[in-house]
């Protein structure tokens, strides 16, 4: 994708309300009624990728948008405590006009959080963060990509690129390369592929413009199969963080649209909850955790329109999810 075209949707992200002045210190705005609020962010903050351990540990990638429009932002990973208290886990990141998004752990319970920085001091890509708090490139991209999905898959990670509309892979030896590309994948207007989850030996892909899902198989070799597309619809369109529950059930958090959403395997979509639930750009679902409140899905609510407060909301879907690696 052409440069300008990713300073327009980073654009998009980068004012909003309490971005344009002083950012608002304290929770003072009301939540949302509705669907319970685990915790709550200050305006001008906007939490995007989330991701919870077998312990249901919640890490939350979160960025603080600068005092003014011409101010560069920060980003910083996120540990809700059991009481909800704030814990911040490795590094400040600079990220410029761009935030952090995904977020992922390993099998070793290793984090890591995907860096969509732009006029920043360092590139795109994906930050590793180690034991001792600091943070390591486990990928590095170019300036007209924008690292989003994360998940893990035999040690292997699977980054979903927004603007470029490819999967890259990070093998366990460090080499990374493009897994697969195809015009399914790319943006429209803005974003392409988006939120991904492994099922059953294929990689599912939210592709937000065009409202739709891609399933890719993964070969015995590793290699990517032939993407299909297997849901295409208007209920869609904004696709972004996906989770599936251990039925196969994938739910799909649709930002712009203010839904969430469960489409089975029968191609049955279910709205679960809207903007009356409280939901506010909801970017990314995930489950809490398979030793702790497994049928329990948290929902990040970036709130960009500023219409409420940028939280977590929790819905019990009554189906345990699908754990992590």
């Amino acid at each position: 994708m052409a440069l300008a075209a990713a300073v327009g949707a980073l654009a998009l992200l980068a004012v909003v309300p309490g971005a344009s002045g002083a950012v608002t210190a304290g929770r003072s705005v009301t939540p949302p009624r509705g669907l319970p609020v685990v915790t709550s962010f200050d305006v001008g903050q906007f939490p995007e990728g989330l991701a919870v351990d077998w312990f249901g540990n919640r890490y939350v990638s979160l960025t603080t948008f600068g005092a003014t429009e011409s101010d560069p932002g920060t980003g910083q990973l996120i540990r809700l405590s059991p009481n909800s208290r704030h814990v911040p886990v490795g590094p400040t990141f600079d990220v410029g006009f761009g935030i952090l998004t995904g977020v992922a752990l390993d099998a070793r319970g290793r984090l890591y959080v995907a860096d969509a920085s732009y006029q920043a001091s360092t590139p795109p890509g994906v930050w590793r963060i180690e034991r001792d708090g600091s943070a390591t490139r486990a990928l590095t991209l170019t300036d007209d990509s924008f690292p989003n999905g994360l998940a893990f898959r035999g040690g292997d990670l699977y980054v979903s690129d927004s603007l470029l509309g490819v999967i890259w892979k990070v093998g366990t030896d460090g080499s990374a390369s493009i897994w697969v590309t195809s015009p399914q994948l790319l943006p429209e207007e803005s974003f392409g592929a988006n939120g991904i989850a492994f099922w059953h030996g294929s990689l599912y892909i939210a592709v937000t413009d065009a409202g739709r899902i891609v399933r890719v198989p993964v070969g015995a070799n590793g290699a990517a199969g032939t993407p299909v597309v297997i849901a295409e619809r208007p209920e869609l369109k904004g696709a972004d963080g996906i989770a599936f529950d251990l039925r196969g059930d994938l739910y799909i958090a649709t930002s712009s649209a203010n839904t969430l959403l469960r489409l089975a395997p029968d191609g049955t979509l279910v709205q679960l909850a809207s903007e009356n639930d409280g939901l506010l750009y909801p970017t990314t679902p995930a489950f809490g955790g398979l030793l702790a409140r497994p049928t329990t899905l948290y929902v990040a609510n970036g709130d960009l329109n500023g219409i409420g407060t940028p939280n977590i909301v929790a819905l019990n879907t009554g189906h345990i999810g699908l754990p992590l690696p």
